[in-house]
């Protein structure tokens, strides 16, 4: 299991750090990864005003120096290369629960995985 984001590999650290994650967690510079899995969106021009107001510059943040970031995404990829579960988020409020990846992952495994706590 690997968690990627734009953010620069230090803020990465930190978020690691403090949430005790367990996984790799990885850096996508530029955004690349989510420019080729075409699930970038950029901040509209009200978003952009409000999060300037508040001191906000998403491009400070993940060092990109763009307003864009990748919709949360969940892809599981099998040993075969195939694309077995995606869910793309239109809100970056909204992520995937744990519960439908976990059994995608276990019809892969052919049984029923250890539980874990994300």
């Amino acid at each position: 299991m690997v968690a990627v984001s734009p953010q620069v590999p230090e803020r990465l650290v930190e978020i690691k750090t403090r949430h005790h994650l367990q996984l790799q967690v990885t850096s996508d510079p530029d955004n690349n990864l989510g420019r080729r899995l075409g699930i970038l969106y950029s901040f509209d021009e009200a978003s952009r005003k409000a999060a300037l107001a508040k001191g906000n510059f998403i491009g400070d943040t993940t060092g990109t120096g763009t307003w864009e970031l990748p919709q949360p995404t969940v892809v599981v990829i099998a040993q075969d290369g195939t694309v077995a579960f995606v869910e793309v988020s239109p809100d970056w409020l909204v992520r995937t629960e744990a519960e439908p990846v976990l059994h995608v992952v276990e019809q892969l495994l052919g049984h029923t995985a250890l539980p874990i706590a994300i």
